[in-house]
This record gives C-alpha cells, sequence and structure tokens, in this order.
C-alpha cells in the first residue's frame, strides 16, 4: 500500500500554504484599506452640507474640458454681490429639473439688481436667458475628476449591493486561505 503524505489529504500542499501565507496578509490589508477609503469618501461627501458645502455631479459635457463627466463639483453659498466673471456657479433655472453648472461670463446691472449671463465652456454661446439670484448662490470651490462616477454608483442599487457584498467577498477569500492554518498547527503539535 502506498501512503500519501498528510499534506495531500488536506489538500493544503507547500505552494498553496505559502501562497496563503504571503497573499492572505496582503489581501486582508488591501481590502481593508480600499473600504475604509471608500466610506472616508462617502462620510466625507455626506458631510459637506453639515459645513455649508453641496457636491453636486456633472452629467452633462457642457462645461469640458475644465470639468468633465463624472467629475464632483463642491460648491459654498455666496452673496450674489461676490460673484464675478469666470466664477463657475452651480444653480437652477426657474423652468428646470435639475441644477446648472455653468461659468459667469457677463454680469449687467438691471434695476439696482446683478444679471448674469452664463455659459459652459463647450458651449458655442451663452445661455439664452440671463439669470438674477435672490438668495445665495453656490460657487465652485474643488472639483474632483471621476469622483462624481462613484458617488454615483454608490447611490445606485447596484452600488449599495456592491458597498456590502465586496466585504463580505474580501472575508470570504479570506477565511479560505485560512482554512488549513488550524490543522496544519495541530498536526506539528502532535508529532
Amino acid at each position: 500500500m502506498i501512503s500519501q503524505p498528510a499534506n495531500s489529504e488536506l489538500g493544503a500542499g507547500p505552494l498553496q500554504r505559502s501562497w496563503a501565507g504571503l497573499f492572505g496578509p496582503l489581501l486582508a490589508i488591501v481590502t481593508a484599506l480600499a473600504f475604509a477609503g471608500l466610506i472616508a469618501a462617502l462620510l466625507t461627501v455626506a458631510a459637506l452640507p453639515v459645513f455649508g458645502y453641496r457636491a453636486t455631479v456633472i452629467t452633462g459635457g457642457s462645461m469640458q474640458p475644465s470639468i468633465g463627466l463624472g467629475a464632483l463639483v463642491v460648491s459654498h453659498p455666496v452673496s450674489p454681490d461676490s460673484l464675478h466673471v469666470g466664477d463657475v456657479i452651480t444653480f437652477r433655472r426657474p423652468e428646470a429639473a435639475t441644477d446648472v453648472t455653468h461659468r459667469i461670463v457677463g454680469i449687467e446691472q438691471v434695476n439696482g439688481a446683478s444679471s448674469f449671463t452664463t455659459k459652459g465652456d463647450a458651449n458655442a454661446s451663452p445661455d439664452p436667458n440671463a439669470i438674477h439670484f435672490t438668495s445665495d448662490v453656490h460657487r465652485a470651490v474643488l472639483t474632483v475628476p471621476y469622483a462624481g462616477y462613484v458617488i454615483s454608483f454608490i447611490h445606485s442599487p447596484q452600488g449599495l449591493a456592491t458597498l456590502v457584498l465586496l466585504p463580505a467577498i474580501g472575508l470570504g477569500i479570506l477565511q479560505v486561505l485560512g482554512m488549513g492554518k488550524g490543522k496544519q498547527a495541530g498536526e506539528n503539535a502532535g508529532a
């Protein structure tokens, strides 16, 4: 009768054990750092309103190349009197269902109030109607390219599922990679 080494009965040869010993902790660290980074980014975006800021995901191409599709624009409310030509602002026209992020290209005084002409950087001509603000308007203070894609994805059902499943899958992989360790330690103690 030919006997097999105990390692093959467990299905964990020396090569498999060394791979798990090397990549298991590395996978754990990378998974933990990626998850922590994602959570930190989400908490930062979620906390922006507490400090008076607002995050807007750019879904159109009118501000390219300065602000691309999928960018996250962080803005802060300011008085219309503090706005200047060249400022990028996020606002909602009365007839619109969504916000617009465009650059101010002209300011005129009409009946003692400021009237703003805006234009998307990629557009050939200014927006058709000047706008007036009766309260604060959001001026862009920071643009983070592509971050809006992540925020939009996380707010989707698939993104929420991913946020829950990826750490679970990572923990499952770590469990599988560490399965032979307890048995191997027990065998060495008995020998």
